[in-house]
């Protein structure tokens, strides 16, 4: 009996596609990651100019124009002071998504650091090497770095830090040494932003090098526009980044307003006072910005 095979031309359902109109190269725009790998946001323009694509195309390609390609992105993250990303670091994966809200590219990136060296590791993680030495011996360590940054200008948004031992590890610096690394990162990247805050000490962890700074209007922390900055204990880089931001916030006047202790008056009650600019939208009549 013969057996015969057909070949046909079947929908895909996993993306959206353009064609390259250079290189006639298929490509799914929903992975804004293999665009930028291609250089397309680099040559959008030109793409587009010498192209004859519908609206949806043009608008996809355009948004990509002057995004980094990941090694471009990787470099430049690499050469921020105080990040600690040295070449022990390695680059695991990068992934390209679009905000909904800004229209911004972002680029989440996540970096794995192997420590071998068994001193290394007695040096900045006794109780984990004590632990290990009465057993089964010594395990590498591997530290993990997790970044995102705006895919167009390098701009930090978010980082975090965690180590695949969850130990511990030795403090070498202290609160003071902490504070000043932490305030010397945001003013080389955040000038403008750093400019409007202040160390909001309640909120802050400074033994463990955890930081918040907070928009001050009138001598009033308002903890909505604020900074959350971890530094290393340890090697006295930035371990976590995160921040919250909005420009156009509008604050009363400072005339009539009772300062903290003439408010602590009206608020016997309470065991303590934290006196904070609250947003609006709390309902509450004592809004309680110090939970």
């Amino acid at each position: 009996m013969r057996t015969s095979l057909d070949t046909a031309y079947l929908p895909v359902y996993n993306g959206n596609y353009i064609v390259r109109a250079d290189t006639g190269e298929i490509v799914n725009i929903e992975n804004a990651s293999n665009l930028a790998d291609r250089g397309m946001g680099q040559s959008a323009a030109a793409s587009a100019s010498s192209s004859d694509l519908t609206e949806v195309e043009l608008s996809a390609v355009s948004e990509l124009e002057g995004v980094l390609a990941q090694d471009k992105l990787d470099a430049t993250l690499r050469t921020v002071s105080g990040m600690g990303l040295d070449d022990g670091f390695t680059l695991n994966s990068a992934d390209y998504s679009k905000d909904t809200e800004s229209g911004k590219i972002f680029c989440e990136l996540s970096y794995v650091k192997k420590i071998s060296d068994a001193s290394v590791i007695k040096e900045r993680f006794p109780d984990y090497y004590s632990s290990m030495a009465k057993s089964s011996g010594i395990y590498p360590v591997y530290i993990y770095k997790y970044i995102i940054a705006d895919a167009k200008t390098a701009e930090l948004k978010y980082i975090s830090s965690s180590s695949s031992i969850g130990e511990k590890q030795k403090s070498t610096l202290s609160a003071e040494t902490l504070e000043s690394k932490a305030s010397n990162f945001l003013k080389n990247n955040f000038s403008t932003m750093f400019a409007k805050l202040a160390l909001n000490k309640e909120d802050s962890d400074t033994a463990n090098g955890r930081f918040v700074y907070s928009e001050t209007v009138n001598g009033i922390p308002f903890p909505q526009n604020s900074i959350s900055i971890t530094v290393d204990t340890y090697d006295g880089t930035v371990s976590s980044l995160n921040y919250a931001w909005k420009d156009d916030v509008k604050f009363d006047a400072a005339d009539g307003r009772r300062g903290q202790f003439g408010l602590s008056g009206l608020l016997q009650a309470r065991a303590s006072v934290c006196l904070h600019v609250v947003g609006r939208r709390k309902r509450s009549l004592f809004p309680d910005p110090c939970l």
